[in-house]
């Protein structure tokens, strides 16, 4: 017997888009993939973004539950209908993204009769005490979660205190078909390089979390060495200011490069020689994943999944977070051993191409979705 199409929710506390973030592309991604022909899917979030509400036409419906504030009696009120609603229409599963949704919805997905999965894409840089007493509290009625990464996933568990045994590691999935059509060749010419300039780049919003002041400290360090290397940084964010100041003090101007946001960063990171993410925290880092399906050798801290993703001179080096002057030694390392440099960039493709397909996570929801639905009393 063919199983019947799953009615799936995935509540998120708000949705911007493309250009929001690593979990909005990793959403997109994940709704676009799985077959209508297996699940009917519907999205709520908690609160309107500019995105949202300028919505034309989407291929699939989006409803708000306009709450701002999670604990408030507004909230409660919505929320309850929220829950008569899914028992109404008979919904199998709902699925959690982000933060506040994570706290408020699985009491109400629970009581509207569905089953419920939560995901964990981060190493909790958000956790307070008193957040993860509420998460203590709302996972009791949280039938699985996804990690996307064996970091991700001992975090929730040692934090959160939630059991092993109902986390399921699930990698990013990336459109492959994005990669074989990238190009470079633009980077250098608009910002007035030379065809055998190096470029080292980043790409990362400019947030404090993501430690940008230590790849522009290293690259000081090792500037004098490669007259003709330059540093990119695609992005925008907060430290910006800050950033750009201290380029200044350190007299590295000219040598420098902000981009602001960039609406599609492959052409940009197929123009790099070297890649790097310094971040303080990261869940499995879709910069580096794009950077390996791009061929390109990657430096990154030895922080969350990211040493799930570089092998120690394989396809990239680690270094700790802060560490500066070990940063520097990694870029002096592929700064003057460009074929090495290379040698590790066609490593981390092959490995690319083995592990990150978007039909391989979606998938692997759908599996989880089913076993949880016809394992978990849910109706089949």
């Amino acid at each position: 017997m063919i199983p019947r199409r799953l009615r799936i929710v995935f509540i998120l506390d708000d949705f911007r888009g493309p250009s929001g973030g690593g979990t909005e592309v990793q959403f997109i991604n994940l709704i676009n993939s799985l077959s209508r022909d297996e699940i009917d899917p519907q999205v709520v979030v908690l609160r309107e973004t500019s995105y949202t509400r300028n919505l034309k036409d989407y291929p699939f419906k989006i409803s708000c539950l306009d709450i701002k504030k999670i604990f408030s009696v507004k909230a409660l009120a919505a929320m309850l209908s929220f829950s008569r609603q899914l028992r109404s229409e008979k919904v199998d599963v709902v699925h959690i993204f982000f933060n506040d949704a994570s706290i408020l919805a699985p009491l109400f997905a629970r009581l509207g009769g569905g089953r419920v999965v939560s995901s964990r894409r981060d190493m909790g840089f958000w956790y307070t005490p008193a957040k993860l007493a509420c998460l203590f509290l709302s996972n009791l009625f949280v039938d699985g979660m996804v990690a996307n990464s064996n970091a991700v996933k001992a975090n929730v568990n040692q934090r959160e205190r939630y059991p092993l045994a109902k986390v399921h590691v699930i990698y990013n999935g990336i459109d492959m078909g994005r990669f074989a059509a990238a190009m470079g060749g633009g980077l250098r010419g608009s910002l007035g390089l030379g065809a055998g300039d190096a470029i080292v780049g980043m790409v990362a919003n400019l947030d404090g979390i993501k430690r940008h002041q230590d790849l522009i400290r290293a690259f000081h360090l090792v500037a004098g060495e490669f007259p003709a290397a330059h540093l990119v940084l695609a992005g925008h964010g907060p430290e910006e200011s800050s950033l750009r100041k201290l380029a200044g003090e350190l007299g590295m101007t000219s040598r420098i490069h902000f981009l602001g946001s960039v609406r599609d960063v492959l052409p940009v990171i197929a123009d790099l020689d070297v890649a790097v993410l310094c971040s303080e925290s990261e869940g499995l880092s879709n910069a580096i994943i794009e950077c390996m399906g791009c061929g390109k050798p990657v430096i990154c801290t030895r922080t969350g999944g990211n040493p799930e993703l570089v092998a120690e001179g394989v396809n990239g080096y680690l270094v700790d977070v802060g560490d500066v002057t070990g940063l520097a030694e990694k870029l002096r390392l592929l700064l003057s051993q460009r074929d090495h440099a290379r040698e590790l960039g066609q490593n981390g493709a092959r490995l690319f191409a083995d592990r990150f397909s978007i039909k391989k996570m979606a998938d692997e929801h759908l599996a989880l979705y089913r076993r949880l639905v016809q394992g978990g009393g849910g109706r089949v």
